[in-house]
């Protein structure tokens, strides 16, 4: 008898999510459902998200405040944001960090005090984040495919449409195409 032993999945990343505004149970509930299906976390989850209450001194922060604060106190992963567009949009906001020398050179952002943000819909949160981590695409690649004018990315960029899978077509990527296992 031969038995084959399948190949150890790599653990899966946990992404904080701060929560800055009130949300019912209900709403809360739906958030991780709605993050959960996306993120196939039944079956081969790629991503965990850590809920949090926020502290005080971020619920009227800017996101670039909270990076930056993140990033002194040692938290240099990407987080989310939970705030009413959850409620309005069913989306999050993805924070990654500030700017670099590449996304300046690709035309993403304006300078370096330009934080890599998305406004992205909860239940594509999940590969969003994966494929960002892998630069494939690119952050600013997806906001430019969503809005030419978001582009370069400015101090205070504003994003009023979320970054979803209706923007690649009605495709959803699958684990397996991206290599996810």
């Amino acid at each position: 008898m031969v038995r084959i032993i399948p190949p150890e999945k790599p653990a899966a990343d946990t992404l904080k999510a701060f929560l800055v505004t009130n949300l019912s149970a209900t709403q809360l509930d739906e958030l991780k459902r709605t993050f959960e299906t996306g993120a196939k976390v039944h079956l081969n989850p790629m991503l965990h998200l850590k809920i949090i209450k926020a502290p005080q001194d971020y619920r009227n922060a800017s996101h670039a405040y909270i990076r930056t604060h993140e990033t002194e106190t040692g938290n240099t992963d990407p987080f989310v944001m939970i705030d009413e567009n959850l409620v309005e949009k069913n989306a999050v906001w993805y924070v990654s960090d500030f700017a670099d020398e590449n996304d300046i050179e690709a035309g993403f952002a304006e300078s370096e005090r330009v934080l890599m943000k998305a406004l992205i819909r909860t239940e594509t949160l999940a590969i969003s984040h994966i494929c960002w981590q892998e630069g494939n695409p690119p952050m600013g690649e997806e906001l430019e495919a969503l809005d030419s004018c978001l582009v370069p990315l400015r101090p205070e960029p504003v994003q009023s449409e979320p970054i979803s899978a209706e923007d690649e077509g009605n495709e959803l990527w699958s684990a397996d195409e991206i290599g996810v296992y």
